[in-house]
């Protein structure tokens, strides 16, 4: 594979010129579904439009993973040809979303972004030779080109394929984008008009791939053998290992599967746990891949994109051995953060595992340079414990504001390049205040004040998913076990009960004389915080609908826990909307006692 090339493209790139992509028969059919790729790619596509709405500038592309193609001969004047050795499920399933998005923009009458979507799905008359199956940008293999056919033409005749992933994720696609922009252009034709121009952006210009291009003379059938016998294509850290190997002088005979004692003490990832892959659909890579990336972040002080590990740490390398430092010390500085990356994934650093089970919670993995950094710095333990309250707080209160996640990368690896430059000891001052100077929405640590009206006003239940809504409230129910308590600790396993149901209905009539405005405020007060508590799943089946009286002698009788004690020894005859209010006040100041905004730290 010498003529390799390797380089980033977005779909514009990939798609606009004449082109078929085709997969070869030794492909397996498609095979992608909907809650490990369809869903997850549909929400960073969702996220990115609503970003490029609010923000109106420039925003980071999105990574989806790499491709593998291959150049082959054809005629001039005929369309150009490759075969893709790897990565057709990405293929496939990114012409069916930008497909599935033209077509609902047409039917809605944005006619340009329309237009200019479907020429990233077909090539042009001119350019098919009278071959119909020219028409594709895309062609997969020959199990799935009738469904993939009638997905794309979608005036073709019959029922047969609805059973086909491919039909099944344009759909999906389809449905999405419709609700989308229901929801985004609710209130004026100029929002959705925006929301249209916001979608064809997005996977126009802000969805990434790596392409791989691979010489004309490579056998594509025994490449793509040699990239999937593993289920690992091309690892980073394969490469990024050979090289630390290879300038360290360490032979290697590739007969031998066994590490010899100096590659072992060179490079200690060869067990399984590193092997295994982590994250969530396409975003899904080996943990060493996961873990070289942190470091390489925390290293540099720059964010690193997946799967340019390499060549960013061949750049790290030729700087720092032109001086004093050796490959050996850059290869134990990687085993040393690794030790203290498999503590931290593993959960064994019982002092911060409660920071770590809401990191995971959240989803913010992006904060794991920094948390790398300060568990490596020495730091006393009370300057730790203030560190990571902080970045708790801003992380949980961003979370329950609403706040979107996108530029923390950027922003922790601006407090890391801070914090190197202050004493340790110092740590927790500089984390307060660097945070708290954040100023753009996308940094901002949201206020007790905003923290309130999310509190009183914000339908939760819907917001946020039950693991992030759980997190909150046994974060409370924690913080409300006393020193006397028999135990600090809440199970994991609890689930959220509304007290007011979300069928009210029958049980829990309005007052007389009430209208329509009351009823609709009912109907989003149920899915406040203020409505809502943790109960064990058993209790949980007992309580539904039943009314206020029932449910609050369940409670007396079954749960032990703190916040449903006081719902049972200081909750009033009626639950209503007051009553869900002041209970939300109370919440709410239960909940700055735990993650305080930055005056919650000048004392410390």
């Amino acid at each position: 594979m010498q003529n390799m090339d390797t380089n980033l493209h977005v779909p514009q790139r990939l798609f606009t010129q004449p082109v078929q992509y085709k997969v070869p028969e030794f492909q397996r059919r498609y095979v992608w579904n909907q809650d490990r790729q369809w869903e997850p790619l549909w929400n960073d596509v969702e996220n990115l439009a609503e970003l490029i709405i609010e923000n109106d500038r420039t925003v980071a592309p999105h990574f989806m993973g790499a491709v593998v193609l291959q150049h082959v001969q054809f005629p001039t004047g005929t369309i150009e040809q490759r075969i893709v050795v790897d990565g057709q499920q990405r293929l496939i399933t990114l012409q069916l979303l930008i497909d599935a998005i033209q077509k609902v923009l047409f039917v809605r009458g944005y006619l340009d972004p329309a237009r200019r979507l479907s020429a990233l799905v077909e090539n042009r008359e001119e350019f098919r030779d009278d071959d119909a199956t020219n028409a594709f940008k895309v062609w997969p293999t020959a199990v799935d080109r009738e469904a993939f056919r009638h997905a794309i033409n979608t005036d073709l005749p019959g029922d047969e394929y609805t059973a086909s992933r491919i039909v099944q994720a344009h759909d999906y696609f389809k449905g999405q984008v419709e609700q989308w922009l229901d929801k985004a252009g609710n209130e004026d034709r100029e929002g959705a008009r925006r929301a249209a121009a916001a979608l064809e952006n997005v996977v126009r210009a802000k969805l990434e791939l790596v392409v791989i291009d691979l010489g004309a003379s490579d056998d594509p059938h025994v490449i793509f053998q040699t990239l999937n016998a593993r289920g690992t294509p091309l690892l980073q850290s394969d490469m990024v290992k050979n090289k630390i190997l290879y300038d360290a002088k360490i032979e290697r005979r590739e007969e031998d599967s066994h590490q010899s004692p100096e590659e072992r003490q060179l490079w200690p990832f060869a067990d399984d746990w590193w092997a295994k892959e982590v994250g969530r659909g396409l975003q899904r890579r080996p943990r060493i891949d996961v873990f070289l990336n942190h470091w390489l972040t925390l290293r540099n002080r720059s964010e690193t994109k997946p799967y340019d590990e390499f060549r960013v740490f061949e750049k790290y390398v030729a700087v720092r051995t032109g001086g004093e430092e050796t490959v050996f010390g850059i290869a134990n500085d990687i085993g040393d953060l690794g030790g203290i990356y498999r503590e931290v994934e593993e959960l064994r650093r019982p002092c911060i595992n409660s920071f770590l089970e809401r990191r995971n919670v959240m989803n913010v993995g992006v904060v794991t340079p920094l948390l790398l950094w300060l568990l490596s710095s020495d730091l006393p333990p009370a300057t730790l414990a203030n560190c990571l309250r902080a970045i708790e707080s801003f992380l949980v209160c961003r979370v329950v504001c609403g706040y979107s996640a996108r530029g923390y990368g950027a922003l922790f690896v601006g407090l890391i390049a801070r914090l190197d430059k202050s004493p340790v000891e110092t740590a927790d001052r500089i984390s307060v205040s660097y945070l708290a100077e954040q100023t753009a929405q996308a940094g901002r640590w949201p206020d007790d004040r905003e923290l309130r009206v999310s509190f009183a006003n914000a339908p939760l239940y819907q917001w946020l998913t039950r693991g992030r809504l759980r997190m909150v409230l046994t974060g409370i129910e924690e913080h409300l076990h006393t020193p006397r308590a028999e135990s600090r600790s809440v199970p994991k396993d609890l689930q959220i009960e509304h007290i007011m149901p979300q069928a009210w209905h029958q049980n829990w009539v309005l007052p007389d004389g009430a209208g329509e405005d009351e009823a609709e405020k009912r109907d989003r007060m149920v899915h406040t915080i203020g409505n809502l508590t943790l109960v064990n799943e058993r209790l949980n089946p007992s309580l539904s609908n039943a009314a206020w009286n029932s449910k609050r002698e369940a409670l007396a009788e079954h749960s032990v826990l703190f916040m449903n004690k006081r719902l049972v020894n200081d909750g009033p005859e009626i639950w209503d909307e007051q009553v869900i209010e002041r209970r939300a006040t109370w919440l709410h100041q239960r909940a700055i006692e735990i993650w305080p905004h930055t005056n919650g730290f000048d004392a410390e």
